[in-house]
C-alpha cells in the first residue's frame, strides 16, 4: 500500500496539503500502521512542530508557507520531525523519513495559503490528540524530554495566554471550557501557569502530570519566550 494513499483515505488530509500524487511505496504492512504513520508524521509536524500554529503566529507569521520560508523555523520543524517524532515510530526509518521529507515540501506549496489562525482552531484537543502521544512516547523510549515538542506545549500556552501580537488582539477559538480555563489563569506568572496547564486533568487526562521535569521545562520555555520573544526562543531551541 502507498503511504500517501493511506494518509489521504483516512481523511486527515483536510488539515494537510494533498499527498496522493507524490506516490512513494513502502514495505508491506497493515493499513492501520500506514495510517498511523501518516497521521503522526503529518499532523504532529503541522500542529506541533513550530510550537503549534499559534506559536508560528506569535513569531510573526501568518501562513504555513511563511514558516517554511524562514530558515530558523524550517530548521525547528525539520529537527522536530526527524529527531523527536520519527524516533517514536516502529516502521523502517528510511521509509518514514521519505514521507516526512515530502510532507515538508508540501507545506511549502506556493499555491495554498494555510492560515495559521485557522489551523490554531481547537488547539487544545489537537495538541492532545496529535502531539502529546509523540511526546509521551519519546519520554518512554529515550528517558528524557524532547525539547522541541516540549517547546511546542509552551508555545501553545503562550498563544492562549497572551491573546495579542504586536499590540493587536487576536481571537483564540476553542471550546468554551478551554477558554474559561485560560481566562481563569490570565494573571498567573509563568510557573503558576505552567503548573496549572500541565497538571490539568481535563486537558490531558493526567498524562502530562506524570512526566518528570515537564512542568519545569515548560516554565523555562515560557520565561525564555518572555525574555527574547518566541521567534528567538524558537531559534535557540532549533540549535
Amino acid at each position: 500500500m502507498d503511504l500517501f494513499q493511506a494518509a489521504r483515505e483516512n481523511h486527515f488530509g483536510s488539515q494537510l496539503p494533498h499527498f496522493a500524487e507524490i506516490g512513494r511505496n513502502c514495505r508491506e504492512a497493515s493499513q492501520d500502521e500506514f495510517v498511523h504513520v501518516g497521521f503522526v508524521v503529518g499532523n504532529d509536524a503541522y500542529v506541533g512542530a513550530c510550537g503549534k500554529a499559534g506559536g508560528g503566529y506569535l513569531a510573526g507569521k501568518n501562513i504555513v508557507r511563511d514558516c517554511m520560508q524562514d530558515p530558523a523555523i524550517r530548521t525547528f520543524l525539520e529537527k522536530t520531525m526527524f529527531e523527536e517524532i520519527i524516533p517514536t515510530l516502529d516502521l523502517p526509518r528510511d521509509e518514514v523519513e521519505g514521507f516526512a521529507a515530502s510532507v515538508i515540501d508540501r507545506f511549502d506549496n506556493p499555491y495554498i495559503d494555510h492560515q495559521l489562525l485557522d489551523i490554531a482552531l481547537n488547539s487544545a484537543s489537537k495538541w492532545k490528540a496529535r502531539v502529546m502521544p509523540s511526546l509521551t512516547e519519546f519520554v518512554k523510549r529515550q528517558g528524557k524530554l524532547p525539547k522541541r515538542l516540549t517547546f511546542s506545549l509552551a508555545a501553545f500556552i503562550a498563544f492562549y495566554h497572551k491573546g495579542e501580537r504586536d499590540g493587536v488582539e487576536y481571537a483564540v477559538r476553542d471550546d468554551q471550557w478551554v477558554l474559561d480555563f485560560f481566562a481563569a489563569h490570565k494573571a498567573d506568572d509563568n510557573r503558576t501557569l505552567a503548573a496549572a496547564v500541565v497538571n490539568d486533568e481535563r486537558l490531558w487526562d493526567g498524562a502530562l502530570a506524570k512526566i518528570e521535569g515537564l512542568e519545569a521545562a515548560v516554565t523555562a520555555a515560557l520565561d525564555r519566550i518572555d525574555e527574547v520573544g518566541i521567534y528567538e526562543a524558537m531559534k535557540e531551541c532549533a540549535e
